[in-house]
């Protein structure tokens, strides 16, 4: 009997690219919790793998815990890796806007920015997927900040070893996006689109 081929393996040829499993999101049932990442040293990534994903895509964005978090999220990360997975993060522009504390906010930048582990990096510049400019507004991470004054600054996710692939509306957000990080001495490599293109969500220019 032939092998039944999973529909988002790249052996299935029916999607372009790398293919991800997307995991978060900003509904209550995509909020990360230490108990919920367990599943990852349970047999959660040989599934993962057996479906023919080529990695996982975190999309934290809302959070439950602090310090013990974000440490069991990078041995996630590294477990990934060790299993020949890439790992890919998207979050709500520049933090997770729904995390337990502004204090937990910037442990997630700052451990974003020291880990080995990360592949991509994907700051969502947008919140409905309307807009008609790419938004680069910041999350806020402190009861002073504003959204363009934000401790959780493109600034200081810069020095990411991750490639920075922006979350943009569709590809008329892009050029412009380029642009922006450029002169913040971030260089962008293509962009996940939003809007349903009819195909694959991942471009690079």
């Amino acid at each position: 009997m032939a092998k039944r081929l999973h529909p988002f393996s790249r052996a299935a040829k029916l999607h372009e690219g790398l293919q991800f499993l997307s995991l978060g999101g900003a509904t209550g049932d995509g909020s990360f919790t230490v108990g919920r990442l367990g599943g990852f040293f349970n047999g959660g990534m040989e599934a993962v793998k057996e479906a023919g994903f080529d990695g996982i895509c975190f999309d934290i964005e809302l959070t439950q815990g602090g310090e013990e978090l974000v440490n069991e999220f990078e041995k996630v990360y590294e477990a990934c890796h060790a299993e020949g997975l890439l790992v890919m993060i998207t979050t709500s522009h520049s933090a997770p806007y729904a995390a337990s504390s502004n204090h937990a906010k910037q442990l997630f930048v700052d451990s974003w920015v020291k880990s080995k582990n990360i592949d991509i990096f994907s700051p969502q510049l947008y919140t409905s997927g309307y807009e008609a400019n790419a938004d680069f507004g910041q999350t806020p991470c402190s009861p002073q900040d504003g959204i363009f004054d934000s401790k959780c600054s493109w600034e200081r996710l810069a020095p990411m070893k991750a490639l920075w692939v922006p979350s943009l509306k569709d590809i008329t957000h892009y050029q412009p996006t380029k642009e922006y990080f450029a002169k913040a001495g971030i260089k962008t490599h293509g962009f996940v689109q939003w809007a349903d293109s009819g195909g694959g969500s991942a471009h690079e220019q």
